[in-house]
């Protein structure tokens, strides 16, 4: 089995001028190592100096490009992911002018940032200390950057998901998952990187326990044609026992997003800082549409795990603190 460092070829754009790292026959499989979203700049010993120097200019590097033999314009790759191991550990970070209340200058709270939080990582867990709580997530480690070129020339931002994937920040795009990608390139030339160990759906604050790793996978390659991607995932039966829902109401489905986003944060703020706050709802809490159809009103569901939390005292204060 070959084994492909983020050396050989880490990338943070599109380009379909981009020289293949290596040559891959279908169904063949490979180990590709990837950095963290900031392309090694942090690491398990940084501070908040550290994010506040960062080169953005160089975040969500992926591996690759891989040239996929026979794969044509029109094709469709599937990429099975079979593996997926991290290095032991990761971080979280409120980086200024990105996430959910970038620029909203309503916010009482503190939370443009920056703020930094570094978590400890085994095979099974994440752990940080927020404030004066203990918290321990299950890890569900995923490929938050995916995707293959596109068929337009140019250098394009690999930050928005586009129709060749990209960074999609789906969290189902994990083990046993099979991604689906429209070819549009001759050999297909597929990138990955920006593994996250656990993230929240919607990802509030721009970051989620981002972290280095290693993914064991191989590529199907299929001849039918796709427009957009799809992923055929795993039955994914709840890893937690009691969780919270917070609500928010409103006739704008972003402003429903950030009052769901603003209790939770309000219902944790006496225990930690508002910012560490924010970064535990980004990696632990799923943002759900629960209803679109009554209006005037959208109703988004912030689902949050109560186990994380390992100071049962702690916990028992935190629910009575909801309002």
């Amino acid at each position: 089995m070959r084994i492909f460092s983020f050396t050989d070829g880490a990338h943070s754009y599109w380009n379909r001028n981009l020289k293949p790292i290596a040559k891959i026959e279908p169904e063949e499989i490979i180990t590709v190592k990837t950095r963290d979203s900031s392309d090694g700049q942090i690491n398990k010993d940084s501070d908040v100096k550290t994010l506040e120097k960062m080169d953005f200019t160089r975040v969500n590097p992926s591996t690759g490009p891989f040239y996929i033999e026979n794969a044509e314009p029109g094709d469709t790759i599937a990429v099975n992911i079979m593996e997926i191991k991290n290095s032991g550990w990761g971080w979280t970070g409120i980086i200024p002018g990105f996430g959910l209340f970038a620029g909203d200058s309503s916010l009482q709270l503190e939370l443009s940032g920056p703020a930094l939080k570094i978590w400890i990582s085994d095979e099974k867990y994440s752990r940080a200390r927020f404030g004066d709580v203990e918290i321990e997530i299950k890890n569900d480690p995923f490929i938050g950057t995916i995707g293959d070129s596109l068929g337009v020339g140019g250098r394009f931002s690999i930050v928005p998901p586009r129709e060749n994937g990209g960074n999609m920040d789906n969290k189902i795009i994990g083990e046993g998952s099979r991604l689906y990608l429209p070819v549009f390139v001759k050999g297909a030339l597929l990138s990955l990187g920006d593994v996250h160990l656990s993230q929240g759906d919607g990802e509030v604050c721009g970051t989620a326990i981002e972290a280095p790793a290693e993914v064991k996978l191989s590529v199907s390659l299929i001849k039918r044609s796709i427009k957009m991607p799809y992923v055929e995932f795993r039955g994914r039966q709840s890893i937690y026992n009691e969780y919270v829902s917070f609500s928010g109401f409103s006739n704008n489905l972003i402003e429903a997003t950030k009052i769901a986003v603003l209790r939770m944060i309000n219902a944790f703020s006496d225990f930690m800082e508002p910012s560490e706050a924010y970064m535990l709802a980004s990696v632990a809490m799923d943002l759900r549409i629960s209803e679109l159809v009554d209006m005037p009103n959208y109703h988004v569901s912030g689902v949050l795990p109560f186990d994380i939390i390992k100071n049962e005292e702690v916990r028992e204060k935190i629910k009575k603190s909801i309002k």
